[in-house]
C-alpha cells in the first residue's frame, strides 16, 4: 500500500539521545554528560518563574523584545542582531536549514557536539569531520577540509564533550582562512566557565564580519536547561532571515521572563562558575 514517504536523506538519521534521568533506587542523578547546573537556577529566577504562572493563558512576545534588550545590555551587543530560540539547538538547526542545500558539506571537529551532525544531516547535507590532536581541534585540518562544497562550520568553544579550548589567535586564524561565503558558527555555551586569558567568545570578531554567528544558552551557568532558552548574535541579514523562518512563540512566556531574571542575578552566576571550577 502506498503511503507518504519522508525525504530520502532523513531515513537514516538517528535521533539525539540525552543522558539518563532516572535509575530505580536512586533519588537524584547528576548527569555529567548533560552538564546540567547542579545548583539549579537562582532564587530570583525561580520567583519570577512562579509569578508567570498567572500569565500562562497569554501568548508570549514572538519577538522576544524584552529578553533581547536584557541580553543586549548584559553583553553590550546591538539588539537588532540578536535572535532567541527554544534553546540554542533550535537556532543551530535553523542555521543549517537556511545555509545548507542537499549535497553541501557541513564541517565539524572529530568529537563535536552531537547536535551539529544532526542539524547538517536534517538539511540533506553531508557531515565532514576534521581530525583532532589529543581531543584538541586541529585548526590546520579544519582549514584543509574546506572546499567549494563547504557552506557552514560548527565549532563549540569550549567544546562539548571534550572540554577543549580554541584560543583567540587560533580562532582568528581559522576565520581568516574561511571564504566569505562560508558561515562560521561559534557555539559558546560554556563561555562563562572559562578562565584562560587567551580565550574570547568571538563577539568582536563577529561585529567585524558578515559570516560569523555566536550562539549562547541559558542552560548551563544560568541553570535553566528545562526552560529551553538560547540566543544568537548574527549579522543583520542572517538575523532577519532566521526571524522569518523561525517558529512563532518558540520561547514561552515563563522562559522569557525567567531568563531575564537569571541574567540579573550576578551572584548566582558567580556561584555556578565557582562550583564548576572547584569540582
Amino acid at each position: 500500500m502506498d503511503k507518504p514517504e519522508p525525504k530520502k536523506y532523513l531515513k537514516n538519521i538517528t535521533p539525539y539521545k540525552g543522558g539518563v534521568s532516572k535509575i530505580e533506587g536512586i533519588d537524584k542523578i547528576y548527569k555529567l554528560s548533560s552538564n546540567e547546573n547542579s545548583l539549579g537556577p537562582s532564587e530570583f529566577a525561580l520567583k519570577k518563574y512562579q509569578e508567570e504562572s498567572n500569565n500562562l493563558s497569554l501568548y508570549p512576545d514572538s519577538g522576544n523584545r524584552e529578553l533581547i534588550d536584557s541580553i543586549s545590555k548584559k553583553y553590550s551587543l546591538e539588539s537588532n542582531k540578536i535572535i532567541c530560540g527554544c534553546g540554542s539547538d533550535e537556532l543551530l538547526h535553523l542555521l543549517a536549514r537556511t545555509y545548507l542545500n542537499e549535497d553541501d558539506e557541513g564541517l565539524i571537529s572529530e568529537n563535536a557536539f552531537a547536535v551539529y551532525p544532526l542539524a547538517i544531516l536534517n538539511s540533506g547535507a553531508n557531515v565532514v569531520r576534521a581530525k583532532e590532536n589529543a581531543l584538541q581541534p586541529n585548526i590546520e585540518d579544519l582549514i584543509s577540509n574546506i572546499n567549494e562544497k563547504t557552506k557552514i562550520i560548527f565549532i563549540a568553544n569550549p567544546n562539548n564533550p571534550t572540554g577543549s579550548l580554541i584560543k583567540s589567535g587560533d580562532l582568528k586564524k581559522l576565520h581568516s582562512a574561511i571564504p566569505s561565503n562560508v558561515l562560521l558558527v561559534i557555539d559558546a555555551a560554556y563561555s562563562e566557565y572559562v578562565t584562560d586569558p587567551d580565550y574570547e567568545i568571538g563577539f568582536d570578531l563577529a561585529k567585524e564580519n558578515n559570516n560569523i554567528v555566536i550562539t549562547k544558552t541559558f542552560s548551563k551557568a544560568f541553570g535553566l536547561a528545562g526552560l529551553r532558552v538560547g540566543w544568537a548574535y548574527c549579522p543583520d541579514d542572517i538575523a532577519k532571515t532566521l526571524l522569518n523562518i523561525k517558529v512563532p512563540f518558540s520561547v514561552n512566556v515563563a522562559a522569557q521572563k525567567t531568563a531575564i531574571a537569571a541574567l540579573e542575578d550576578n551572584k548566582h552566576i558567580q556561584l555556578s562558575i565557582d562550583h564548576n571550577s572547584k569540582w
